[in-house]
């Protein structure tokens, strides 16, 4: 058997690591302009989605969206969570459900759904 030491999930460490990484991905120098383009595709989603549809929206929904504007979502990398932050957070509020993901490389995984809140 080799030295290795089993890694322990911590909690607060992996708190700071989430939080360190999101201050990097908001930070002017690191992907802002892709992040802003980011954030606007969400209002603007949200703005349909409460006028419209009705059924919240997603980092799916910010993803196809941003296609739509011509702009590339790969570049926000670990930046996805501040989509949800800055100048429009007081008007996106987490519904509490979930929906898998629709694209391939997310393998189904769960995504929070947003609401748009005047």
């Amino acid at each position: 058997m080799g030295t290795d030491k089993q890694n322990v999930f911590d909690f607060p460490e992996g708190n700071r690591l989430k939080e360190e990484g999101m201050a990097q991905a908001r930070s002017p120098e690191y992907r802002a302009h892709t992040l802003e383009m980011a954030r606007k595709a969400a209002y603007h989603a949200g703005m349909d989605d409460y006028y419209g549809a009705k059924g919240g929206i997603t980092a799916d929904t910010v993803w196809r969206r941003m296609q739509l504007q011509g702009d590339d979502p790969e570049i926000l990398g670990k930046a996805w969570g501040s989509v949800w932050r800055g100048p429009y957070a007081q008007h996106f509020v987490p519904t509490g459900t979930t929906r898998k993901s629709a694209r391939k490389t997310n393998h189904a995984r769960p995504q929070a759904v947003w609401m748009w809140q005047p």
